[in-house]
């Protein structure tokens, strides 16, 4: 038991190792890919600089990120009241005779 205890740990050990270099190259992907397309347009570059270099706007980026990872605010109302439709038209009938008179009216 204590021997197969010791093998998962040493598996588990490999596959946090495998993860973690996994997550440090993507990482340095991702800016490389970042710093080609600065380098290739400067004033995007310098654009982005001054929005990462202003509080406010970093704020407004961050909470963006925390309210994707929650979900929208759409779907939470949505989810909050459901709507359900009506199988029959019987109670709104009323309008399409009324809409009649406003075009008679309209064109006197």
């Amino acid at each position: 038991m204590a021997r197969q205890a010791r093998i998962a740990e040493k598996e588990a050990g490999a596959i946090i190792a495998s993860l973690s270099r996994a997550s440090d190259a993507a990482v340095e992907t991702t800016l490389g890919c970042i710093t080609d397309k600065l380098r290739k347009n400067p004033p995007l570059m310098y654009h982005i600089n001054a929005l990462l270099n202003n509080e406010e706007w970093t704020a407004v980026l961050c909470n963006s990120i925390q309210g994707n990872k929650a979900g929208s605010s759409s779907e939470k109302l949505v989810n909050k009241k459901q709507w359900k439709l009506r199988t029959g038209c019987k109670k709104l009938f009323h309008l399409d005779r009324r809409g009649h008179q406003r075009l008679s009216l309209s064109t006197k």
